[in-house]
C-alpha cells in the first residue's frame, strides 16, 4: 500500500488537493475513537507490520494428495507510536486522541470511490417499452452526445416524467435507443447515457453532466461472462470521441461488437416510433433509472462508514497498511473435528492468531470443514464468527456439520419468512431453533457444572496424548530419513571399499575402527601394518585407511539410530491416529459443552429470536444481540446487512467464501465489522465481472483523488478489486 499512502506518488494537481484536504482535515474536530466493541479498548499505541502475505494455496499438485499446502511469509513488528519507523509520520495531531496521518482521508474517499463505482454499476436502466418510466425527446435532432451541449431543451413528456420521480431514483438522456427482448418482455435503454439534473427545472432546460458513457444496463443484460465483459471493455478505448460523424462510426462499431442490428444512425434525423422488435433505434430517450435493492444498501453504508474513525481496529485496515501482530492466547492446539492433517492445523493457527489469512484453494468439502472447524474454535476461544457465502450448498452442509456437534454451534441468519421463500433451505427456522435450545439449555444446568469439569479434564488428557504421540511421530520420521541417509553413505562407501560392496573377512566394526585410529597415529611400519589389515578384511587395492574408518563410523551411527527407534516402538504411546481420533472426539465435547455453557448465561437472546419473523428493524436487531449468546453464524452476502448492525468489529472472525467473485466495495462493510478477516477463494475461477468502461473508472479515480496505475497495481481499482486478489497484494 506505499503507493497509496505516500502523497508524493500522485500527479502533482491531486498531491496539492491531497495537501489542502489534509490541512483543512486537521483543523476539524474528530471524536475520540471509540472501543474495540469486543470489551477491550483501544490504545495509542498502534501495531503495525510489513505488507503480510500468509495464505494457503492449493495447486494442481496439492489437489492431487488432497492436501493444503501453507505459504507463510510474514515480518510482523510493532511500534509505539504512529511517527515511529515503519509508518509514515503523523501531519499533526487532531482532538480526541486521532492522529492525522492521512489514513483517514484516504479511508474515506476510498469508500465514497467505492460507492460512486456501485451506483454506476449496479443501476436497473432497462424500462419495459409499454411503461411510463421513459419518453422519446421532442426534438428532431440530437445535440448532447453528439455536439457536446450540456443543456437538454424541457417538453411536457419530459416533465411529466420528472414529476413521477421516486425517492432514489434518478433520470438519464442517451442515444441510440436499444430495444432488448427479455424473459420479462421487450424493454429499452439508451446505449450511451449521461445524467440528468434533478428537478425542478428553471428556463424551461435541464442540465446534462458527466460525459457519455455505454449504458452498464444494456452491457450486463447481454452479457454475462467476465472475459467477454473485459473485451469490450478493452475495445471501448478512451470514450467517446468527437465530432458526429466520429461518433456514429464509434457507436455503429460498439452495436457490431455487441451483435446487435441499427437502424441508419443520424443524431441531425432522429426516429420517433416506438420500437416493437429487438434492436438499435435512431431515438433519443430520457429514462427513469435507480440502483438496485443491494447496491442502495451498500452504498448507504459505505457512505455512513466514510465518516467513521473506528476502523483501524477491523480487518479492513490491511488494506490501508495498517497489520497488527498475532492474537495472544491462540496458541494452544486448535479443536479439529472433522481432520487431523498437519497442514490443515496449520492453517486454523493462522486463523486463530493472523488479522488476515488468505486460501486459494477450490476443494468443496475441504472447505466446508474450514469454515466449520473455525467455527468450533471460535467457541472454545471465545470468539465470534460469521461465515458469508452465497453457495446454498455449503450453508446447508455448514449447518449439518454444526448440528452434529451441537445444535447452536453454527446458525443460519434468517427469519421464518425466508424459508417460506425457499421451501429447499434446510435447517431450522431460527424462531424454532431457538425456543429448542432454550428448552435444551434448561435441562442440562442442573448437570453443566460437572460436564465442564469432565470435559476440561478429558481435553487436557487427550492433549497431552497427541503431543507426545506427535511429537514421538515426528521423531521416528526424523530418524528413519537420518537412517536412509546413513545407509546410502555406507553403501556408496562399501562399493568402494569391497569389491562386491559387502564386507567380508572376521572383524568386529567397533574394534575394526579402533585399529584404523591407531594405525593413523603410528609411523612404525605403518605401511606393513596397513597393508596386512586391508588383506584381513579383503578390501580392494587402493582403498584407504580413512575410507574404512568412515564405513565404521556410518555403521555405527546407523546402529545408535536404530536403537533410538526401538524407543517409540510403542503401538500405544506414539499412535499418532488413535490420538487424533480421540483428540478430534473429545473436542466435539467440549465445544458442545461451550456451547451450553455460553447460552446458559444469555438466555434473553434466544427469547428475543424466537420472534423474528420477518426482515425487519426488530429481527435485525435481535440477531445482533444474540451474537453475545449464539456466537457463530452463517449467511450468504446480500443478506448480511438486513440482518447484522453496523458496528465496528461486531465479530472476531469473518470469513469471505468465494471471494473472487466479489468487489472490496461489496465486503468493505463486512470487513468494518470483523477484527479478523479469513479470505477463502480460488484463483484460476472467474472473477466478479464490472460492467463499467475504463473511461468512467478513469475519472472516477480522478475526482476521488487517486492515481489509477497505482490502484491497479495494487488490485483496488473498482475493475479488479476482486477480494481475493486485493488481499492477496498486501
Amino acid at each position: 500500500m506505499a503507493k497509496l499512502l505516500n502523497y508524493a506518488s500522485w500527479d502533482d494537481e491531486i498531491r496539492a488537493k491531497a495537501d489542502e484536504i489534509a490541512s483543512a482535515v486537521s483543523t476539524n474536530d474528530i471524536p475520540s475513537q471509540n472501543g474495540n466493541q469486543n470489551g477491550t479498548s483501544n490504545t495509542n499505541d498502534v501495531s503495525l507490520a510489513a505488507p503480510s502475505s500468509d495464505r494457503v494455496n492449493n495447486s494442481a499438485e496439492s489437489q492431487a494428495d488432497d492436501k493444503i499446502r501453507l505459504k507463510k511469509d510474514s515480518a510482523n513488528y510493532s511500534v509505539s507510536s504512529p511517527s515511529s519507523s515503519g509508518h509514515r509520520a503523523a501531519v499533526s495531531s487532531v482532538p480526541g486522541g486521532v492522529s492525522d496521518d492521512g489514513l483517514q482521508d484516504l479511508w474515506g474517499r476510498y469508500l465514497n470511490y467505492s460507492a460512486a463505482c456501485l451506483k454506476f454499476d449496479m443501476v436497473a436502466g432497462l424500462a419495459p417499452v409499454n411503461s411510463k418510466r421513459w419518453v422519446l425527446i421532442a426534438d428532431n435532432f440530437e445535440n448532447v452526445i453528439n455536439q457536446g451541449t450540456r443543456l437538454l431543451m424541457v417538453d411536457p413528456e419530459v416533465e411529466r416524467l420528472a414529476s413521477r420521480l421516486m425517492p432514489n431514483q434518478t433520470m438519464q438522456y442517451g442515444w441510440p435507443l436499444v430495444a432488448l427482448e427479455t424473459r420479462d418482455g421487450l424493454k429499452v435503454a439508451p446505449l450511451f447515457v449521461m445524467d440528468i439534473a434533478s428537478p425542478p427545472y428553471p428556463a424551461n432546460s435541464i442540465t446534462v453532466y458527466g460525459e457519455p458513457a455505454i449504458n452498464s444496463a444494456v452491457v450486463r443484460s447481454m452479457l454475462s461472462g467476465a472475459g467477454d465483459v473485459a473485451f469490450l471493455r478493452s475495445q471501448l478505448g478512451e470514450g467517446m470521441p468527437e465530432g458526429a460523424v466520429a461518433i456514429k462510426r464509434y457507436v455503429e462499431s460498439i452495436c457490431q461488437l455487441l451483435g446487435l442490428q441499427h437502424q441508419e444512425l443520424d443524431a441531425f434525423r432522429l426516429s420517433k416510433g416506438i420500437p416493437q422488435e429487438p434492436g438499435v433505434y435512431n431515438c433519443a430517450m430520457v429514462v427513469i433509472v435507480e440502483s438496485s435493492p443491494t447496491a442502495r444498501t451498500l452504498m448507504e453504508e459505505l457512505t455512513q462508514l466514510s465518516e467513521r474513525n473506528d476502523w483501524r481496529d477491523t480487518s479492513a485496515a490491511a488494506l490501508f497498511g495498517i497489520t497488527k501482530p498475532p492474537e495472544k492466547g491462540h496458541d494452544s492446539m486448535p479443536v479439529m473435528p472433522w481432520s487431523t492433517d498437519e497442514a490443515f492445523e496449520e492453517g486454523l493457527q493462522l486463523v486463530r492468531q493472523n488479522a488476515v489469512t488468505v486460501f486459494n484453494m477450490n476443494k468443496r468439502d475441504v472447505i466446508d470443514q474450514l469454515c466449520a472447524t473455525v467455527a468450533c474454535n471460535a467457541w472454545n476461544d471465545g470468539e465470534s464468527l460469521l461465515v458469508v457465502t452465497d453457495n446454498e450448498k455449503r450453508q446447508n452442509e455448514l449447518v449439518k456439520l454444526a448440528h452434529d456437534v451441537h445444535d447452536g454451534m453454527l446458525v443460519r441468519a434468517s427469519c421464518d419468512m425466508d424459508f417460506e421463500v425457499n421451501p429447499l433451505r434446510q435447517g431450522k427456522k431460527l424462531s424454532v431453533l431457538a425456543s429448542e435450545l432454550l428448552e435444551k439449555v434448561q435441562a442440562t444446568l442442573p448437570s453443566l457444572p460437572s460436564v465442564m469439569q469432565r470435559v476440561d479434564k478429558d481435553v487436557s488428557t487427550a492433549s497431552d496424548i497427541r503431543k507426545i504421540a506427535i511429537e514421538g511421530a515426528k521423531r521416528r520420521d526424523r530418524l528413519i530419513k537420518e537412517k536412509q541417509i546413513l545407509e546410502n553413505k555406507r553403501l556408496e562407501l562399501a562399493k568402494k571399499i569391497w569389491r562386491n560392496g559387502v564386507a567380508s573377512g572376521n572383524f568386529e566394526v567397533s574394534e575394526l575402527g579402533k585399529e584404523i585410529k591407531n594405525l593413523q597415529r603410528t609411523w612404525f611400519c605403518a605401511g606393513f601394518r596397513t597393508a596386512a589389515l586391508m588383506r584381513r578384511i579383503n578390501a580392494k587395492k587402493n582403498v584407504t585407511l580413512q575410507d574404512v574408518l568412515d564405513w565404521c563410523l556410518t555403521v555405527l551411527e546407523i546402529k545408535k539410530v536404530e536403537e533410538g527407534m526401538v524407543d517409540l516402538r510403542d503401538p500405544d504411546k506414539y499412535n499418532v491416529s488413535s490420538a487424533n481420533y480421540r483428540w478430534a472426539s473429545t473436542g466435539i465435547g467440549l465445544v458442545s459443552a461451550r456451547v451450553s455453557e455460553r447460552l446458559s448465561t444469555r438466555m434473553d437472546s434466544l427469547e428475543n429470536l424466537k420472534n423474528t419473523k420477518a426482515r425487519d428493524l426488530q429481527t435485525k436487531q435481535a440477531i445482533s444481540d444474540a451474537v453475545y449468546g449464539l456466537r457463530c453464524w452463517v449467511t450468504d452476502y446480500e443478506s448480511a446487512s438486513a440482518f447484522f448492525v453496523t458496528k465496528s468489529c461486531m465479530f472476531d472472525i469473518v470469513i469471505l467464501d468465494d471471494a473472487q467473485r466479489y468487489s472490496l466495495a461489496q465486503v468493505l462493510p463486512l470487513l468494518y465489522r470483523a477484527r479478523r478477516a479469513v479470505i477463502v477463494g480460488d484463483m484460476s475461477a472467474a472473477a466478479q465481472t464490472v460492467y463499467l468502461s475504463d473511461d468512467v473508472l478513469r475519472k472516477l479515480s480522478q475526482e476521488y483523488l487517486f492515481e489509477r496505475n497505482t490502484m491497479l497495481e495494487r488490485c483496488l481499482d473498482y475493475s479488479v478489486s476482486n477480494v481475493l486478489a486485493a488481499f492477496s497484494h498486501i
